[in-house]
């Protein structure tokens, strides 16, 4: 029982379910959060890439004077 109060709901306000939903709402909705969370860590993970991958780009493209 300390499991489905302590670490699971921690895992679910993780994920962004909200308490009501999880306590009052359907239990596989945690799937759903669960899927719509990865999918923001990867976009925001290729969108970090892709900026790191700009900068490269800009820096190697100045002058430098010495």
């Amino acid at each position: 029982m300390d499991y489905i109060k302590g670490d699971l709901f921690d895992y679910a306000l993780l994920v962004g379910m909200s308490s009501d939903e999880y306590w009052f709402g359907d239990p596989s909705l945690i799937y759903n959060y669960q899927n719509a969370f990865n999918k923001k860590q990867e976009y925001d993970l290729q969108l970090a890439w892709t900026l790191g991958a700009y900068f490269k780009s800009a820096l190697g493209s100045t002058q430098v004077w010495t």
